[in-house]
């Protein structure tokens, strides 16, 4: 075989011109999927439709489009497309949207932990576990709370009609009225629903009331009322409350409000530096501050320029009370912004806001006087106001702090919580059974722990002053009442009577509950108290009951019909779930759900040992009864 050392140029230029041509040819089209020299091998090639799952096919593509011959666009997952600014508003108004979220939850979020009421994540307790300090702040400062799950609504009617249903909701079953509600232009009315008589007066609901008629004068003139309502679980309830105070003839209209209450001694000074008052409107406020049931309602006109960042430090550049006659303009303010609420806590344009200011009596036993406010912020502001009270010093506290920074000072009832009067009667008792998890909260009844006990029934609440013989006609509502769930529960739920007796009372778990079977459900299971008081003291409607024990004796000298043997422990028996007093006959009149509970040889007799110096060991310090104007918190 011959080999050649040389070859000619020509020729092997000529052959790879060809190749090189080709390949310039094919570098230079862009569009073209299949490629001589770019395309793989048959063996490593793989399915496209394996990388695009969702992918359908060119026939069906057609039989998938929208009826405006519109194809359908799914969402995105590109993470580059989320985080667009526009997406993130958009997502944001939807999750404020949201019906079972307050606006300021985005707030909350990162800083409480959240609890479900009544279909609504609140804001529970603080994730860093400041309980003592909100005490601190609450007796020295001032902590703010968000109130808002309230439902607001505008009534407009001429103002002869909007008064008469006031009217007819105060007289309502002829009760009568120890403080008469005056309506007057720009006032703050609480309606106190009372009964009893003048010596012991009984308060069982209050309804605040924003009252601005047009015409003082003329009565045809059309007006509008902004009323607050409080939130049953759903929305239902409030136009039923509406319809049965005011009648179908009247336009209503529900708003979104923020409102938050300002508890402490320094609450005015906060508020002042929050919202930048003149300091000669400040302190005309101070000096006219009355603590009636009838409170002044302060319209705050508040300023915010272009550009002015709200919340970092104060809410507002400047603000001002108004100090002529009030209109109808901070209404159709409040109105304005729940249409086009405010997302960005920078102002883009100059704002006129409008923030309403009530103030509130809270008065200690102990006869110091705790400033408390409730603020009113329009809608989309809730946020920005949180940020500026908490540079102005505030504290904000959750739903587990607030309740129980009252019962530190003294307090022991929630009326947002089981409203009570009869206005509510039909909504509390429908599907009572059915709704007895979100109607009724049953807190473990021992000391030290987070939840204490407190009233439940709302029929019971504030019997103060009444006899055993007062007391039967309330009594037998309340059994005849849980005789008719144990009756509806029986047949659907299976549960048992003790199990829905123990739900609405808080006893010890330990004790009672234990080895106890009751089958029989008639009069002779639930009984009035009638508690004699032993030594001084104050008792309140969350006292414990107690079986006494050996170090019991020096106390109980005087007792007849009271046998204690040596060796014998005290032992918790349970919480009076509704009680009233008298410290003028020394009695302790209540209403407790006692069965039979036999021991062998011996037979318990159950004694409430009241609040003394020597037994605050064993009952709570914070149940105590708060001596105030207004004694109901909502």
């Amino acid at each position: 075989m011959e080999t050649t050392s040389s070859f000619r140029v020509t020729e092997f230029a000529t052959a790879r011109a060809h190749e090189l041509a080709l390949l310039r040819e094919q570098v230079k089209c862009l569009g073209g999927r299949k490629q001589v020299f770019q395309s793989l091998p048959w063996h490593l090639r793989r399915r496209t439709m394996s990388h695009q799952s969702r992918r359908l096919p060119r026939k069906w593509k057609i039989k998938t489009q929208d009826i405006d011959n519109r194809p359908s666009i799914g969402k995105n997952k590109c993470r580059k497309y989320r985080r667009k600014a526009k997406y993130l508003r958009e997502n944001l108004k939807k999750r404020l949207t949201r019906q079972d979220r307050l606006e300021t939850h985005l707030w909350f979020a990162k800083r409480f932990h959240r609890k479900q009421y009544f279909g609504y994540q609140v804001p529970w307790c603080s994730v860093d576990r400041k309980e003592r300090s909100a005490y601190r702040a609450m007796r020295d400062r001032v902590v703010v709370y968000d109130a808002s799950l309230v439902d607001w609504v505008l009534v407009e009617d001429k103002q002869s009609n909007i008064l008469e249903g006031l009217e007819k909701v105060v007289r309502e079953k002829e009760k009568p009225i120890l403080r008469e509600p005056l309506f007057l232009l720009g006032k703050a009315v609480l309606h106190t629903f009372l009964q009893g008589d003048d010596d012991h007066p009984t308060e069982t609901s209050i309804v605040q009331v924003l009252l601005a008629p047009r015409n003082v004068s003329n009565d045809d003139d059309i007006c509008k009322a902004l009323v607050c309502t409080q939130f049953l679980g759903y929305h239902q309830v409030r136009e039923s409350v509406i319809r049965s105070m005011f009648g179908n003839t009247a336009r209503t209209k529900p708003l979104m409000m923020n409102r938050f209450h300002a508890i402490g001694p320094k609450s005015l000074t906060m508020i002042r530096r929050c919202f930048q008052w003149i300091q000669e409107d400040w302190k005309n406020v101070q000096d006219n501050a009355v603590d009636d049931a009838t409170t002044p309602l302060y319209i705050l006109r508040c300023w915010i320029p272009q550009g002015f960042h709200m919340g970092f430090p104060h809410f507002c550049a400047s603000s001002r009370i108004e100090t002529s006659p009030p209109s109808l303009d901070w209404l159709e303010d409040m109105e304005k912004w729940t249409a086009s609420s405010s997302i960005s806590n920078v102002a883009k344009t100059d704002i006129h806001l409008t923030v309403i200011l009530i103030p509130r009596a809270l008065v200690t036993s102990s006869g110091k006087s705790v400033g408390k406010w409730d603020i009113l912020v329009p809608s989309g502001f809730g946020s920005s106001f949180l940020h500026a009270a908490r540079h102005m010093g505030a504290q904000v506290v959750g739903w587990k702090e607030y309740r129980r920074i009252f019962f530190e000072c003294e307090k022991l009832h929630f009326p947002e919580d089981f409203p009570q009067s009869f206005l509510y009667k039909d909504a509390a008792t429908m599907n009572t059974f059915e709704n007895l998890q979100q109607f009724v909260k049953k807190p473990p009844a021992k000391r030290g722990t987070n939840l204490l006990p407190f009233s439940v029934f709302p029929t019971l609440w504030n019997q103060l002053g009444k006899t055993p013989s007062e007391l039967v006609s309330v009594w037998n509502a309340v059994k005849n009442l849980l005789l008719q769930m144990v009756e509806q529960g029986s047949l659907d739920n299976g549960l048992t009577f003790m199990q829905q007796l123990k739900t609405h009372s808080y006893w010890s778990d330990n004790v009672l509950w234990t080895n106890t079977s009751l089958t029989n459900t008639d009069e002779k299971s639930l009984v009035p108290v009638f508690i004699q008081l032993i030594g001084k003291g104050c008792s309140s409607i969350g006292a414990p009951l107690f079986v006494p024990g050996e170090q019991d004796i020096p106390m109980f000298r005087k007792t007849k019909n009271l046998q204690l043997s040596k060796g014998q422990e005290r032992k918790l028996v349970g919480y009076v779930t509704q009680a009233s007093y008298s410290f003028a006959n020394g009695c302790f009149c209540g209403i407790g759900y006692i069965s039979s509970v036999y021991q062998p040889r011996e037979k318990w007799n159950s004694v409430i040992i009241p609040r003394t110096t020597k037994c605050t060991d064993f009952i709570p310090a914070k149940c105590r009864q708060l001596k105030s104007n207004l004694i109901f918190d909502f």
